[in-house]
């Protein structure tokens, strides 16, 4: 018969195994995410390719223009038209690392932020300038609409806390570990401004501003 002392050992090798071996399956999980949210974004990349071959070099756009600001429009809606129109699945559009670390209410929003075009950034896709086209969720935003603000340099929240995938307009697929581009661009609001305010909009055709 088992005795309590025997029973106790194996209870303590048992946890020691599982303490050892819980980050080990942690970060096997957070990796795969991370695949498999950079092959959703390679997949998306072939869509804005065949998009635009079909549109004269332009990048969706489900509304005639830029309408609105980031607070009182959903950026996301100018995707539609990559599903609407067969060049991806809604399945496409989404980080599968995000309803780990959102609500039931955003859990089957677009889980990628778009780059907010103006007249005078009108990107074009694997046009002669690259630029980051789309991108993890802005944290910026989803903090805002929440009521509370969030420090500029945060970073998404689709891989828990650890960095973004973004996409540019060549077909590149990057990790960045913060949210800083280039010469000091902050992808998650745009140029020249300390926090994300309502009203605020990309300053020019250079300013990338991800937004859903």
């Amino acid at each position: 018969r088992i005795r309590i002392p025997d029973f106790i050992s194996v209870a303590a090798v048992l946890l020691i195994v599982a303490g050892v071996m819980w980050p080990v399956l942690d970060g096997v999980r957070q990796r795969s995410i991370d695949v498999a949210c950079a092959n959703n974004m390679r997949r998306l990349a072939l869509s804005f390719s065949d998009y635009s071959a079909d549109n004269n070099g332009s990048m969706p756009m489900a509304m005639a223009g830029p309408m609105g600001t980031w607070d009182t429009v959903k950026n996301v809606i100018n995707l539609k038209p990559l599903v609407d129109q067969g060049y991806c699945e809604a399945g496409h559009l989404n980080c599968p690392g995000h309803h780990l670390h959102s609500d039931a209410e955003s859990a089957g929003a677009p889980s990628y932020s778009y780059r907010w075009f103006t007249p005078q950034g009108a990107a074009h896709w694997n046009g002669p300038r690259v630029t980051i086209i789309l991108g993890d969720l802005n944290p910026l935003i989803d903090a805002a609409r929440q009521g509370w603000p969030a420090p500029p340099l945060s970073v998404s929240v689709n891989h828990g806390g650890r960095g973004q995938n973004v996409l540019a307009s060549d077909g590149q697929t990057i990790w960045l570990t913060d949210p800083v581009i280039g010469r000091g661009d902050n992808i998650w609001m745009p140029d020249n401004a300390d926090s994300l305010t309502p009203g605020s909009l990309p300053v020019d055709g250079d300013d990338v501003f991800l937004a859903h």
